[in-house]
């Protein structure tokens, strides 16, 4: 080892760009893993983590989520194939006591929770299980989590004890969450209330060890179809149940383009170890006349291939080190830059220790790769024949020939394979940048109001609400425009999706279309044209009158040949379901009365899906999304909305401000 340490040093130039090759490749290599490391393996630090499982419905349409009451909680408890299950509620609550009210992330959990996940709180205690139990009211206590502690309390170690009120209710503080305890997207946990008359709330659960998917899958299908039988309206018809663990179901989204990368990273080190290989080639057969002295004189293959391969060994030491100090914060820029939504809050991307020990599996294996070829080919015995033929010069053999020529062949053809990927998300890129979104995004505001616990419980009584939170936010001097938007179907997402039905056809098979619910003046303040006809108007709104306007794609969809304006659809599944209230009506078809422009309701990267934009009136939400056009900067305008919303009822509270660009 420690001749080739001299052999290198003799050698600094062709030592620097070989430790430079391999550190590339070595540091994108442990980069990338981090990150799959972080999101696809590890992404929770709960107790089993590995074996918590999530639950949906599937049917021949898709999968659906599902909520459970009480009784039926306690059922699932029963199980035999669990070791812990735990009930979550997360809503919008507003806080109130200090300035302007704020919406923070109630998450309403069940007593077990903190147990269940194996992390207590690092301040004060956790819930008893008294705090959440079946039939009565449950205790006034919270545990906040500690990105609240440290906004809302600059890390106050006095908290314990102190009461913080959240939809009109006084809460006691008894504890702080530890960093990484973030479940179910909380910013406070409170006990969950459970009582025979409380709203179904969301579950998820713990296989014991040794128990399957599998198994899991056979105990919930018969349990889940006799709550079917019971209260059939909650359940979709012919319905399975699906059962799949949770690091799976978080990194769906992601998993795909992650393993891409990472195989991308794993070619570009296989660059790097073949290009160390030719250097070592070259640099070979100058050393020829050593390396046939040292035959010659009774050095047998296996101690000169050891001695090459020390080498190797030596480079790639160096190299990962190199390449792992490199790395060393490209991790944390990846969090940084990579859109939170792809994976869970808890995610720490960071070089852990398996992420180590992966780096120095790949600095071994570069030693092998980048060094065999060049020790069984500089290692063969007839190099004492060039000394007995009198060789002096630095001359690369046939057979070095014939190994450079695969090895050139092989970076040629991974550098041109990762030119094709780059490529090719090059023109994905562009191909986004270049779609027409039909809208105009400059200067929009969006922000959501949602309606706190037990209040505007009724359809009147809302729509005075959000009436008045418009008309006053349209008399703003900031605001150029107004619009009010029900659920999540802001440009370029989708609408609820029902099935349609057209008036005075035979039903289609399939045929399904978003429903947007918006006020008359969303196309104006967005600036989506109208093709033909008109948007419904305000007097139509406050009634409201049935009618739709379609976009481009449902028409071309559904009247290919002629002008829809006039024509009835109606969507079976329009009610109002948990937490929305509508207008009973015995007609529910919708006359459409205008045909709009597409906008992007799928995503970027897809063409646009049938819509219809229905006047919010019909079917109102316990949240509205303001979509406001500003006369400039749009963040400016985001304390004059909040104070607006803020005088019309204080205890009322805006979320989710951000731009339409962003």
């Amino acid at each position: 080892m420690r001749y080739a340490l001299r052999q290198l040093f003799h050698a600094p130039g062709y030592a620097v760009v070989a430790i430079l090759s391999l550190a590339f490749g070595i540091a994108a290599t442990t980069a990338v893993y981090s990150v799959v490391y972080g999101v696809l393996i590890n992404p929770y630090p709960y107790r089993g983590a590995d074996r918590m499982v999530v639950f949906s419905l599937r049917t021949s349409t898709g999968a659906t989520g599902m909520g459970l009451f009480v009784r039926e909680f306690v059922e699932l408890e029963k199980l035999d194939v669990f070791d812990g299950v735990v009930g979550m509620d997360t809503w919008p609550a507003t806080l109130t006591g200090e300035g302007l009210p704020e919406a923070v992330q109630l998450s309403r959990i069940s007593a077990n929770t903190f147990e269940y996940l194996g992390i207590p709180p690092m301040l004060g205690r956790e819930f008893t299980a008294n705090a959440a139990s079946y039939g009565r009211d449950p205790d006034r206590v919270a545990v906040l989590t500690y990105a609240f502690w440290q906004s809302h309390y600059g890390k106050d170690l006095r908290v314990i004890g102190k009461i913080i009120r959240l939809d009109r209710e006084i809460y006691t503080i008894i504890g702080v969450a530890p960093p990484r305890l973030l479940w179910s997207y909380g910013d406070v946990y409170v006990p969950l209330r459970l009582a025979d008359d409380a709203p179904a709330f969301g579950f998820e659960a713990r296989l014991k060890p040794g128990i399957s998917i599998q198994r899991a899958q056979a105990q919930l299908q018969p349990l889940f179809e006799r709550f079917a039988r019971e209260n059939p309206k909650r359940f979709p018809p012919n319905f399975q149940v699906r059962v799949v663990k949770k690091i799976e179901a978080a990194g769906k989204d992601s998993r795909t383009a992650l393993l891409l990368l990472e195989l991308g990273s794993f070619f570009l080190l296989a660059v790097a170890c073949a290009n160390v290989s030719i250097l070592q080639l070259a640099r070979g057969a100058a050393r020829s006349h050593e390396l046939a002295v040292r035959a010659a004189v009774g050095a047998t293959r296996r101690r000169l291939a050891g001695q090459l391969l020390a080498e190797s060994l030596l480079l790639a030491v160096a190299g990962a080190s190199v390449g792992i100090a490199a790395a060393w914060r490209l991790p944390a820029i990846a969090e940084y830059w990579l859109p939170r939504g792809i994976f869970p809050r808890e995610t720490d991307i960071h070089l852990s220790f398996p992420v180590l020990v992966f780096s120095t599996a790949m600095a071994l294996a570069a030693a092998l790769a980048s060094g065999i070829a060049p020790a069984v080919q500089l290692s063969l015995p007839r190099l004492a024949e060039w000394i007995q033929a009198g060789n002096r010069h630095a001359t690369i053999s046939r057979a070095g020939r014939r190994t450079h020529s695969p090895l050139i062949a092989f970076q040629v053809a991974l550098t041109l394979l990762l030119l094709a990927g780059a490529g090719a998300a090059a023109r994905s890129l562009l191909a986004l940048q270049k779609t027409t979104l039909g809208y105009d995004p400059e200067h929009l505001l969006l922000a959501r109001v949602p309606v706190a616990e037990g209040s505007y419980t009724t359809h009147s009584s809302r729509t005075v609400f959000f009436e008045e939170i418009r008309r006053l936010i349209a008399a703003s001097p900031l605001i150029e425009s107004v619009a009010l938007l029900q659920g999540e179907g802001a440009p370029p997402h989708g609408g609820w999706r029902e099935p349609v039905e057209i008036f005075g056809e035979p039903a289609r098979t399939g045929a399904a279309a978003q429903i947007f619910r918006v006020t008359p003046g969303y196309f104006a303040t967005l600036k989506i044209p109208l093709l033909h006809g008109r948007a419904w108007s305000e007097e139509e709104h406050a009634r409201p009158a049935r009618v739709a306007v379609i976009n481009r794609a449902m028409e071309k969809r559904f009247w290919p040949a002629g002008n829809p304006v006039g024509q009835k659809l109606r969507f079976r599944g329009f009610r109002a379901g948990s937490f929305q209230v509508d207008v009973p009506l015995s007609n529910d078809w919708l006359e459409i009365v205008g045909v709009a422009g597409d906008v992007p309701n799928r995503g970027l990267g897809e063409p646009p899906q049938p819509a219809a934009y229905v006047p919010y009136t019909l079917v109102e939400d316990d949240s509205i999304v303001i979509v406001a056009r500003a006369k400039d900067d749009p963040l400016a305008a985001v304390r004059p909305i909040r104070e607006i919303v803020g005088s019309v009822d204080a205890n009322q509270a805006v979320v989710e401000t951000d731009t339409a660009q962003n």
